[in-house]
């Protein structure tokens, strides 16, 4: 339970971290092409929010949706994000702290996700040799 909790709070903090970070950015509106937080935004993160909520079911099926959803995150940041939209607005030490702290929470939460999964690996294999 403690390592599912965990995950949950990981990811909750990683998107209050983007959203509000996109929040400043709509306020600043300097991209206008980027910088916007609209309805789209606001249903964007609740779906990421609740997403985050399935790491409290303790089932195997919602590890790896988590580290699906983790392993999406990071792959689309790296090919797509940093290479297009951060190259425009790359302006301040804020842009750089909100990447950085994305991007290690987000793979932190993968890593305890599949963490856990090898666990419950373990624990299926010995319950499997016990009989």
């Amino acid at each position: 339970m403690k390592s599912n909790l965990k995950i949950f709070w990981i990811l909750i903090m990683a998107y209050a971290v983007s959203m509000a970070y996109q929040f400043y950015r709509s306020q600043v509106y300097q991209y206008p092409a980027y910088d916007t937080f609209a309805t789209t935004e606001i249903v964007g993160y609740a779906i990421l929010f609740g997403w985050s909520s399935l790491s409290l079911v303790h089932k195997r099926w919602t590890l790896w949706s988590i580290v699906a959803l983790c392993s999406f995150q990071l792959g689309l940041g790296f090919t797509y994000y940093i290479p297009v939209i951060f190259r425009v607005r790359h302006d301040t030490f804020w842009d750089f702290a909100e990447l950085i702290v994305f991007v290690f929470l987000i793979a932190l939460a993968g890593y305890f996700a599949l963490a856990q999964l090898s666990r419950y690996t373990i624990k299926s294999s010995l319950e499997n040799a016990k009989g």
